[in-house]
């Protein structure tokens, strides 16, 4: 009886441990830094500034992207991160635009993407939900599940731009990644 109850409790605490969620170390998050390594520009279309002063959520800097061009296009700042199948992956970041430069027939939002297979490419992925318009500071957020053959993930700050006349601007700062592995039994 007694080893049966040892043998639960440790496969609770087993649980406990590979159900915990590991913060993933992203490289300035904040954007405070002056080089904007590892987050790169994807898409021909916009305008984006990495550690603009601008505007923050917190500390004195954040990324900016402004929908200036390119009509029924996504474009935004990411940075890839290790992942492997099954583990459960949530990105998140602060998002805001403004009063004075509100997105018009164009939406800002959080991206996950699953990268595997060679060379390296998009499984799947995921998106917040979209927001328009002028809006204070939101805590957009995305969550789910890596595919079969993920080798790594992708957070990414995007504008889309889903037809023509659009403007304004967005506003994205402390990123955020974490992920927790499967339960083993």
């Amino acid at each position: 009886m007694k080893r049966a109850c040892l043998f639960f409790m440790l496969a609770v605490f087993v649980m406990a441990i590979s159900n915990a969620a590991e913060e993933v170390s992203l490289v300035n998050p904040g954007f405070e830094a002056d080089n904007p390594e590892p987050w790169y520009w994807w898409g021909d279309a916009g305008t984006g500034t990495y550690g603009v002063s601008e505007s923050s959520h917190d500390g004195k800097k954040s990324i900016k992207i402004v929908a200036d061009k390119g009509d029924y296009i996504p474009m935004g700042f990411l940075q890839d991160f290790d992942c492997t199948p099954e583990e459960e992956v949530t990105v998140s970041a602060w998002v805001m635009s403004t009063t004075s430069s509100p997105l018009a027939n164009s939406d800002a939002y959080v991206r996950l993407e699953f990268w595997g297979g060679e060379p390296f490419n998009i499984i799947k992925s995921y998106e917040s939900p979209h927001l328009t318009g002028a809006f204070n500071w939101t805590n957009s957020t995305v969550s789910a599940k890596a595919p079969e053959g993920t080798t790594k993930a992708k957070i990414g700050f995007f504008i889309w731009n889903p037809g023509t006349g659009h403007s304004g601007s967005v506003y994205f700062d402390d990123a955020k990644a974490s992920k927790k592995g499967p339960v083993l039994f």
